[in-house]
């Protein structure tokens, strides 16, 4: 018995150094981190700041003069950044703020503020071997019709923010989770659960507290919640694993969604404690499980799509051929 526990202690110290490396870790490297020289923790803020940019266009009601605040501050991280490290946030950026103003035409009450804007995007114009990738771009996508191939699925996956509001037939949503059912995970573990939502108010409370969907949260009339639970992890080195699982999940249900001709929009459940708690309870979900992510369902609001670009970093910023010395 007490070797039992001795080798049970040892292992929940194992776990406590670790969460204590990973805590250092985090704050030596982390997007704050003044240890972390500027232009890397600028190219990584941009790109966030410019997609908020993208997601404001994408909306079906877009308020116009949306997002100054945001626009200012990301007019100063491109004017602050070092293009050295690449491009990329650049061309992101500039592309974003040029679909904010073409959505301005002259003569609106905020032309002012668009035409500060206007002229900051015009200091780029002419630049060589620039692409300018932000925005949005519209679709016409079929409604109906065979389920999509793998690879079509992956080529046109995006997410979309804005749904027919009807409701999901629960035949189509058990079918949904049973295909993302096929992700991978670890030891066949199959940690993971999908909370699925209909009603308004819970829906309501839950994207309140989620706090991402404002501007198209009305439009939503089927959530889920993905979770994984804690008790199928032992261990220091399973630490984490329960997030890979999760969000490999994840993926899997929103490639299952495009299959099946509907349309979502993943959104983050970065919370604090307090806030993972309170949605913990409005969802009814059982405490040990964490949450991965909210997912936003919906039938295509007719055929016509609209959408943030979200453009990809190039392939040689991603990729890293190491080669044996």
């Amino acid at each position: 018995m007490l070797r039992k526990l001795q080798i049970l202690l040892s292992a929940q110290a194992k776990v406590i150094i670790s969460y204590v490396y990973d805590v250092g870790n985090y704050l030596r490297y982390n997007g704050d981190s003044l240890l972390v020289p500027k232009k890397e923790r600028l190219y990584y803020r941009i790109i966030v700041d410019a997609h908020s940019i993208e997601k404001g266009l994408s909306l079906k009601d877009r308020r116009p003069g949306f997002g100054q605040e945001k626009i200012k501050r990301l007019m100063n991280e491109v004017s602050s950044y070092d293009t050295s490290l690449g491009a990329f946030p650049l061309e992101m950026a500039v592309g974003a703020l040029r679909a904010y103003v073409d959505l301005h035409p002259p003569g609106e009450p905020e032309q002012p503020f668009v035409e500060t804007v206007r002229q900051f995007v015009e200091r780029f114009n002419g630049l060589d071997g620039v692409a300018f990738t932000g925005g949005v771009q519209s679709a016409v996508l079929p409604i109906g019709g065979p389920a999509l191939t793998l690879l079509e699925g992956l080529q046109c996956r995006r997410s979309v923010r804005y749904f027919d509001e009807q409701l999901i037939d629960r035949t189509t949503l058990l079918e949904l989770v049973r295909l993302a059912q096929g992700a991978p995970s670890q030891c066949n573990r199959q940690a993971t659960r999908v909370y699925l939502y209909q009603g308004r108010h819970q829906i309501d409370q839950i994207l309140a507290l989620q706090g991402g969907a404002r501007g198209f949260s009305q439009s939503i009339s089927n959530l889920a919640i993905v979770t994984s639970d804690t008790r199928a992890w032992r261990g220091s080195n399973q630490r984490n694993q329960i997030y890979v699982d999760g969000a490999l999940f994840l993926m899997h249900f929103l490639l299952a969604a495009e299959a099946l001709r509907l349309v979502a929009c993943p959104l983050n459940l970065a919370v604090d404690s307090r806030v993972e708690r309170q949605i913990r309870d409005v969802g009814r979900i059982r405490a040990g499980e964490r949450l991965i992510a909210c997912v936003a369902l919906g039938p295509m609001a007719g055929t016509a799509i609209r959408f943030a670009r979200s453009p990809r970093r190039p392939i040689d910023e991603v990729v890293s051929f190491v080669t044996e010395e």
